[in-house]
């Protein structure tokens, strides 16, 4: 049963046992809000930069390929 006080004129209720178990954690409040866990969040930054290195090392040979080229 949740406790129910007045805050500012608002009938409020504080969260029962059973809603604080539901965000028991931080990661459960992570994964609920829709957020990786921090391991994959590396694994994802990751990825990303190894993918625009790549891009960037090619656009890099093209460029010094034009450059010679001339």
């Amino acid at each position: 049963m949740a406790i129910r006080f007045s805050l500012f004129g608002r009938r409020t209720s504080a969260p029962s046992s059973r809603q604080s178990r539901a965000y028991a954690s931080l990661k459960d409040a992570a994964a609920e809000a829709g957020l990786l866990p921090p391991t994959d969040t590396v694994k994802h930054i990751r990825d990303r930069a190894r993918e625009r290195l790549a891009r960037a090392d090619q656009a890099f040979d093209e460029f010094e390929g034009s450059e010679n080229a001339s």
